[in-house]
């Protein structure tokens, strides 16, 4: 086995030669001649009769040599800068021989995921999978083999293949973690994704500017065509007109239910334990399901095996910390993270305090989340390894306001209270095993568990000389859901032209979905109210149900040009005392050359589980659902068709138009607010209907240099229909934005300093404003009435927004460090949050809109050193 130099190698220089029934000899000399590189043979080692006709253009010489050698019994060697023609050693071998093995970082020892091995001309190639293994099969004789992954230097071997045999690769990262990361075209080619969706390379999730400077997955995610937020960048991601609901969060193959903080601002996931990220939006492979829109699949690293490292970084919010190292010297590993915001320990309660005090108002706000990772690989042998991985992480809002006003002898008392908690548990048990050459194996059990409570109240206290009297309305929110679930995958990789997988797995449910409204007028509370008091009178609904799956998926390469992943999923549902039987089949093709490419996929799509959503804003009032007897699976089917070209070397264009059509959605947010409990009707009082969405995106890359350019545009629309709300009239879905145009610039300034700029400007999301007010005679009083004449017809302001941020790194003896600044919504655009309504105080049959916004520009700054 040979490590190779990256320049042209002799066999790969190429020609056009054309001959006709011309000896073996004299055409080996007109291809020395033709190429200038000296081709060396003995002729009498070559068959005397053997005639050839060949017409090759612009075809490498390495290949029309193996072409007219063979059934020779030779071969061609690679001697310095020439070529010889030997007799080959290769005869008696198989003439299919499968190479195997991992790829790993040569610093941290750390599995590069997806990292691509191909052949001199990309006839046949594969990738290696979630844990680094590949499995590559091809003829036998000298072969030569590369391995590539993005942000490393190419790896190519020349392999003498005779038997199956096993090749570990380490390939050397490009930049370290103190240095920007330059990409060149001519080192890393791209090529186009199989599935309509996009690559998150890590070094973007560093770089790109975010609020507060905290580097998030999210960040990028929202910076991708046909994705969009709520109202002010809150509500997590939308995409391609379906909900946050409906996107498959995947945590190292574990479902997340709520995968964000700050009300979706920031992602759960610690940008120091990332490996890799996809984001998925349109056909989907078959080993996905469960959700109707999207997938974003996260990978966390292992911890280097290598030796003991560490980092920790303080930025304007919050501050991260992790450590991670080798367990002996097997190879085994470990790696923990913390995150957790500051700003409650020293600045949110003064400041809400200060604020509310000169507003004659008495309380405090208090806001805070936190992660924590653990993660420990023990290698049992060289082909087994288990696999132990923990994520706990939570939010805690409380808001506690009161305003006293006092007038002709009457006081009242104002109590604004908010009190939420929510957040993650996740747990994760797996065993890798290789059983062949060919196959791989992962048995994973896990148990995954959400859980809220969210108690808001609104009181009155009206007190004078004689009487004391309190209006008030309350709410209590809670939803617990536990999984407990096992799976097994396999990857079976028969030869150069499939790469199968298929599994099996099985998931328990159990929710404890609950929500109570309270007023003065239902008698329900007489003394104190807080959330114990809702909570006592709230009898939750215990739901339980299951999930069973099976999957089988083929990627085929039929040439160099065209591959295709055709899949079947089957999910068996069983609720209370029914069983929903769904086949999802999936296609998608691409057929590509070097400057063109062209895909297309469908998707058939289901979601066993429902999301009852309070405003969309991603407020901890959200409560999940499970199928039932009542509430059936939500349904969709997804098609997608692009095109791409290469501009040049570094700069490449798509254009990708899609369908979605979606049946048996629930609703909520557009409805009334639906008490749920054991004692209520909620299941059959719902609103079930049917959606769907269409759109074009147009993609803009420069991916090479010192200068990154990323811009895209999204056409789009969705609606939703159900018979009980807006007279059964479609009308556009609250996440609807018809145009969005998204701009992110990272330049290189040098090998330790980084400028990037990121601008979006987004149609505002639809909203219902009332048309006028009416009076109406109610218990001796005329009320004024606002009135409306459908859903969503009318818009929030357009939305945009520019970030602009540096990072320095320097590197020291004893560690590195990155030192972050910038400002977030630099032009101080005030977005808008939300529209409140309400009647006129000078005119009560007029009313008035008021727009409240909450992100202001925002400088930040942030410090990490790593050691």
């Amino acid at each position: 086995m040979g490590l190779l130099a990256q320049e042209v190698m002799p066999d790969e220089i190429r020609v056009d030669y054309t001959c006709l029934k011309k000896d073996l000899p004299s055409v080996i000399v007109d291809l020395s001649k033709k190429s200038d590189i000296n081709i060396s043979f003995d002729p009498n080692t070559l068959p005397s009769n053997k005639q050839v006709s060949l017409n090759a253009t612009n075809q490498p010489v390495g290949a029309i040599l193996n072409a007219i050698l063979k059934g020779t019994g030779s071969k061609y060697k690679i001697i310095g800068n020439q070529i010889a023609i030997t007799k080959d050693e290769f005869l008696e071998a198989e003439e299919i021989i499968t190479i195997s093995g991992y790829l790993r970082d040569s610093l941290s020892g750390e599995p590069l995921v997806f990292a691509s091995i191909y052949t001199q001309e990309k006839f046949e190639g594969t990738e290696s999978n979630e844990n680094g293994f590949y499995s590559f099969s091809i003829d036998k004789g000298i072969q030569r083999v590369y391995y590539s992954y993005l942000g490393y230097n190419k790896t190519i071997l020349e392999l003498k293949l005779k038997k199956d045999t096993t090749v570990n690769v380490l390939l050397s990262p490009d930049a370290q973690l103190n240095e920007v990361l330059i990409l060149d075209s001519n080192v890393d080619a791209i090529e186009p994704e199989l599935f309509s969706g996009d690559n998150l390379p890590v070094d973007r999730i560093w770089s790109i500017s975010s609020l507060a400077g905290e580097s998030d997955v999210y960040g990028l995610v929202q910076m991708m065509s046909g994705v969009s937020t709520g109202a002010d960048g809150f509500g997590g991601f939308n995409v391609r007109g379906g909900s946050y609901d409906q996107n498959l969060v995947i945590l190292d193959g574990v479902p997340v239910y709520n995968s964000s903080h700050a009300l979706g601002v920031f992602s759960i996931f610690n940008p120091n334990t990332i490996k890799s990220a996809k984001l998925l939006k349109g056909s989907f492979p078959a080993r996905y399901g469960g959700r109707l829109s999207s997938v974003l699949d996260i990978r966390t690293r292992e911890g280097s095996n290598k030796k003991v490292k560490g980092d920790i970084s303080f930025g304007s919010i919050a501050f991260k910390t992790s450590l991670e190292g080798p367990l002996g010297k097997n190879g085994s590993s470990f790696m923990i993270s913390a995150r957790r915001t500051h700003l409650d320990l020293w600045l949110l309660k003064n400041i809400s305090e200060f604020i509310y005090e000169i507003s004659a108002l008495t309380g405090r706000t208090d806001y805070h989340f936190g992660d924590f990772n653990a993660k420990i690989n023990l290698m049992l042998g060289e082909k087994h390894k288990l696999n132990f991985s923990y994520y706990g992480g939570n939010d805690v809002l409380e808001n506690n306001v009161a305003r006293v006003s006092m007038f002709d002898g009457i006081t009242t008392t104002e109590t604004n209270v908010l009190d939420s908690e929510w957040g993650n548990r996740l747990l994760s048990i797996k065993l890798n095993s290789e059983l062949s050459q060919k196959m791989y194996h992962n048995l994973t059990f896990y148990s995954s568990r959400f859980g809220l409570n969210n108690f808001d109240l609104q009181q009155f206290n009206t007190t004078t000389a004689s009487t004391n009297s309190r209006t008030y309305t309350a709410g209590l929110f809670s939803s617990t859901i536990n999984d407990l679930g096992v799976k097994s995958d396999f990857d079976y990789i028969p030869n150069s032209k499939n790469y199968i997988k298929f599994g099996l797995g099985y998931v328990r449910h159990d929710f404890n979905p609950g929500i109570l409204g309270a007023d003065h007028r239902d008698n329900l509370i007489t003394g104190t109210i807080d959330r114990d008091t809702l909570s006592d009178i709230l009898q939750t609904d215990e739901i339980s149900g299951s999930e069973i799956y099976a999957y089988v998926e083929d990627e085929i390469r039929f040439s160099k040009d065209l591959r295709a992943n055709v899949g079947l999923r089957y999910n068996l549902v069983k609720t209370e005392s029914n069983s929903n039987h769904m086949f999802e089949p999936r296609l998608s093709l691409l057929y590509q050359n070097d400057n063109f490419h062209i895909k297309a996929g469908l998707s058939r799509m289901n979601q066993y589980l429902h999301l009852l959503s309070n405003g969309g804003f991603g407020l901890p009032t959200d409560v999940w659902l499970p199928s039932t007897d009542v509430l059936k699976p939500e349904r969709s089917w997804v098609y997608n068709l692009g095109v791409g070209f290469k501009l040049s070397e570094s700069v490449d264009v798509e254009i990708e138009g899609f369908y979605k059509n979606l049946d048996r959605v629930v609703s909520f947010s557009e409805g009334q607010l639906t008490d749920i409990g054991l004692t209520s009707e909620w299941q059959s009082v719902l609103p079930i209907g049917s959606g769907k969405a269409s759109g074009i995106e147009l993609n803009i890359n420069k991916r090479y240099g010192n200068a990154n350019i990323f811009a895209n545009y999204t056409l789009s629309r969705s609606d939703r229909v159900f018979n009980n709300i807006n007279e059964g009239e479609e009308f556009l879905f609250r996440f609807d934005r018809t145009h969005q145009l998204k701009f992110s610039y990272i330049q290189k300034i040098n090998k330790n300093a980084e400028f990037s700029a990121n601008w979006q400007w987004l149609t505002g999301s639809p909203v219902s404003l009332p048309k006028s007010v009416v009076t109406v005679f109610i218990d001796g009083n005329w009320v004024p009435i606002i009135t409306f004449e459908g859903i969503n017809l009318d818009r929030l302001p357009s939305y945009h927004r520019l970030d602009l941020g540096f990072n320095f790194y320097n590197t020291y003896s004893w560690a590195k460090q990155k030192f972050s600044i910038g400002v977030y919504n630099a032009y101080n655009k005030r977005n808008p949050f939300y529209i409140d309504v309400g009647t006129d105080n000078i005119i009560p049959t007029d009313f008035r809109t008021y727009q409240y916004s909450i992100l202001p520009i925002l400088p930040y700054v942030s410090y990490s050193l790593s050691f």
